[in-house]
Order: C-alpha cells, then structure tokens, then sequence
C-alpha cells in the first residue's frame, strides 16, 4: 500500500470480542536499551502499518461505534519522547511513571510508545491487540534494526468466527457437547468474563490527573536457580503440572500467606486460537479469560485439571460466543445504562487473582539490552478482572519469569503485594511443602 493514498485509509469493522474490551489497556515497561531515535521509530511503524490492516498497528478505536478506523498516518503521532511529555518526572521508579502514565493520559486510541531515556514504554489499546501481537511487538522493539520487517507485519485480515470454531471442536468428538455444558454450566465453575484486562468502561470516566489514581504495580523476577528448583519440585511431586500453573498455585499461596483475602477462584486467560487453524494468525482479539473454582488447600494438581478439563471441552470458545452475544446485548441497551459511580472500600472484599502467562517471549534475543540480559527490567500495568482483584502478568523470558501484579491501593497495600512477590519468587518450594504435595 502506497504510505500517502488517501484511498487506503478506510474503516474497519471491530469484533463483538474487541467492543468487550473497553478501554482497557497494556502498559508496559523494557530496558535498559539501545532506544531508537523518535523518527527512526515513527518512520518504522509508519512503514509497517501500511504493509496491512491485519497487523493491526493503524487500527484506531473510535469508542462507543461499531465503526473503526484503518489510517496508518496517526502512527505519525504514535512515538513520543517521555520527558517532553511529562516533564520534570526524572526522578520517578519505572513503576510509577507507568502509573502516571495510567492516571493522567487517555486511554489511546492506538498504538502509543514512548521514549524515556533507555527504556521503551508501550501503551496498548486491548481492543486492537491482544497477547499475541503485543508479544510480538515487545519482541520487534527489543531488537529494533531500522528498515527490518517482521513476518507478522503482513499478517492478513482475520475475522473469527466462533460459532464456526465451536460447532467445528464439538463435532470432532460429539461427546465434548456434555463435556462442555458441564464445563460450562456446573455450579463448581464460577463464570467466565473477558479475559484478564477486560472492563467494560467505555461509558467510565478515566482519572484526569495523577493525584486522581490509586493504580500501582510491582515487579519481581522468578530467577532461574528458584525456576530449576520448582522444576524439580513439580517432577517429584506434581509431574504433568505445567509450570505456569504451579507458578500459579504459588503466587496464590503467597497472597493468601500475607493477608489477602481471597476468591474461591481464579481468572486465567487462555488463547482461543489452538482450536480453529482459520484463526491462527488473528493479531486481533482471540483469548479470553476463565473463571476456574481454586480453594484451600490451593492444589495444583486440582487447578490443572480444570485447566485442561475446560480446555478439551472448548469452553474458551463458549465464553468468547457469550462474551460477544453480552456485547451485543449492552450495546442495544447502552442508551438505558447510567454512569457507574466509585464502590465504597471495603477491605474485608475477597481478591480475585488474575493470571496472564504471555506465551513467545522465553526465547527473547540479546537484542539491544544494555549490561545484557540479566541486567533487563521489564514491568507491566494492565487491568484485573474485577476492581477489587489483583492483575498478575507471568511472561517467561528465556530462563526466568518476570511477575508484574497490578491493582488498586485502595484496596491493597504496596506492602503486602511486595511481600507476596518476594515470597513467590525467593521461596517457592517452601510453600508448596508448607501445603503438602499433590494432595494440598
């Protein structure tokens, strides 16, 4: 496509999955490194946008329409120098120039990143990408080289189409019909919502100053002697157990360990896309988030089997089917919704842990780290699946986990957060030996 055709600018028409999405956004932190120019950056992106709308870099939300936009020269405006930006913030930790970013910008429109000395600051819009592209993104910027282009940059256009999917799953096994509505509908399952960033807050209002935000996040590394060592733990005591729900289990026994009252379940986002090979290579919204029952004694064998259980049953797809049909059904009713008002804090409120576990990242290149990889900070600020929750981010990258937990200190304390990370990523073994093994 020709960078200056007026006639390659055109409107795009956004699924029911990413309506859902809201205002929800991404935000992330990574470096130090070898950043690019403001320029060089923006001519790139600019030049990749135009490649194809199915990479979904110049999508634009317009909020509250069932009408978008594909118009690759506002990627123009995309790249911003932090400290122009927002001035005099020199002395603010990468933690809180993410917060302040989340409280006194709107949420974007597209895609926004900003430079701020050696580190890169995405700010994504959860309508136009999902894990899959923003992975893909994270991993095109950390080993930025001007000119290059990534594979990903001519993905095409994909539409799922769920309905189509799920009717597919079921009759390659007519017996995942009973599977699924037992998945789906038993009382031992609590509901399933979008997946861990979505809130339905198009009809919000986003906070217009710093002072206005309660949002933080937290960063800790599961380095790889304490990753080796829950390795070992899980083939004596667990085998079968992926990591990632182990890792699971243990930051819930940290939380639970420090105070934090929790939910009698979990929310885990899961891709949609293993199901249907027609949309393997959606950049767009394909995962959503499960609402899978997690109680004392935390058992991760019990968690992993209602992982897999809903996984074969298709129940994904299910809920991506209801979670289009309830967007459908707002937006026909959206002229009857009053504005939402601020819940009262009630700290005795029980904490729903939402778990995102990026896939595509453990192969991470040296790229342009500088002081190399094992000096690297990555850091994210995304949204829970409930105000009250608290949002856990699990990207492996190459031999360890880099855990971001986000939520509101209105209803939890930086503290006590920090306390269950250290907990999580220096003592992981002792708390699953406090609990016992497969038995809990």
């Amino acid at each position: 496509m020709s960078t200056t055709g007026a006639d390659a600018v055109r409107s795009v028409k956004p699924t029911r999955l990413d309506l859902a999405r809201g205002d929800s956004r991404v935000i992330v932190a990574m470096g130090p490194v070898r950043v690019p120019t403001v320029s060089s950056l923006t001519a790139d992106l600019l030049r990749l946008g135009w490649i194809s709308a199915g990479n979904r870099l110049g999508i634009i939300r317009v909020p509250g329409s069932r009408t978008w936009h594909y118009d690759p020269n506002l990627l123009l405006h995309a790249v911003l120098d932090w400290h122009t930006a927002f001035p005099d913030t020199v002395d603010l930790t990468i933690q809180e120039k993410l917060a302040l970013l989340h409280s006194s910008e709107p949420t974007p429109l597209g895609l926004r990143i900003y430079i701020a000395d050696d580190y890169l600051i995405t700010d994504i819009p959860h309508g136009v990408f999902d894990g899959v592209m923003v992975v893909q993104l994270w991993l095109y910027l950390t080993r930025y080289q001007p000119d290059s282009t990534p594979t990903w940059a001519g993905a095409p256009e994909v539409t799922p189409h769920i309905a189509q999917s799920l009717a597919r799953h079921i009759r390659s096994d007519p017996r995942l019909l009973i599977a699924l509505a037992r998945a789906t509908f038993s009382r031992r399952h609590a509901p399933s919502t979008p997946d861990a960033h979505s809130r339905k807050v198009d009809d919000e209002k986003s906070p217009t100053s710093p002072e206005a935000s309660t949002w933080c996040t937290r960063s800790a590394q599961l380095r790889s002697t304490n990753l080796t060592a829950l390795r070992r733990w899980r083939d004596s005591n667990t085998p079968g157990v992926s990591v990632a729900v182990l890792l699971m289990t243990v930051l819930t026994r940290a939380m639970r360990e420090v105070g934090v009252e929790l939910a009698p379940h979990v929310h885990v986002v899961v891709d949609g896309r293993r199901y249907d090979p027609a949309i393997r290579n959606c950049l767009g919204n394909a995962a959503v988030g499960l609402n899978l029952p997690f109680s004392e004694p935390y058992s991760p064998r019990l968690l992993q089997d209602e992982l897999a259980d809903a996984l074969t049953s298709g129940r994904p797809l299910a809920a991506m089917l209801a979670i289009s049909f309830g967007q459908w059904m707002s937006t026909r009713r959206r002229k009857a919704r009053s504005e939402a008002t601020d819940e009262p804090v009630t700290a005795q409120s029980a904490t729903v842990l939402s778990f995102s576990h990026l896939l595509g990242l453990d192969d991470m290149p040296d790229g342009a780290w500088l002081g190399g990889f094992d000096a690297h900070v990555f850091s994210a600020l995304t949204e829970p699946a409930d105000p009250r929750g608290i949002a856990l981010l699990m990207p492996m990258m190459r031999d360890r986990y880099d855990l971001s937990a986000s939520f509101d200190t209105r209803y939890h304390s930086i503290d006590r957060v920090d306390a269950a990370l250290r907990l999580a990523t220096e003592h992981a073994v002792s708390l699953l030996d406090a609990k016992g093994t497969e038995s809990g």
